[in-house]
């Protein structure tokens, strides 16, 4: 890889100045759109843990337990737990006000 980066070769994608900002803004929104639905699908399985105060740690070992991966087939995280139920509630505020 240096020695690309010495040549003056050019690193990362070649063919990024073929994409139109319209064909990344639209595989942006489907990458958000197939992550909402796993976050909706995902929080209905641990629903009565957030609403009735769990820890982090404890909805981790709960999806660990279950055999629950994440949407990329991994373990989950506290950080990733969080982020999953911030998606979510946020989500079902703005839709509520819609």
């Amino acid at each position: 890889m240096r020695k690309k980066a010495k040549d003056g070769t050019y690193r990362g994608n070649p063919d990024i100045h073929k994409h139109s900002k319209k064909d990344l803004s639209r595989a942006n929104q489907v990458k958000q759109s197939k992550a909402d639905e796993f976050a909706d699908k995902t929080y209905k399985k641990i629903e009565h843990l957030a609403e009735h105060g769990a820890s982090l740690q404890q909805i981790v070992d709960y999806l660990d337990v279950n055999g629950i991966k994440t949407r990329r087939g991994k373990s989950w995280t506290k950080a990733a737990v969080s982020n999953l139920i911030k998606r979510y509630r946020r989500r079902f505020t703005l839709e509520r006000f819609l």
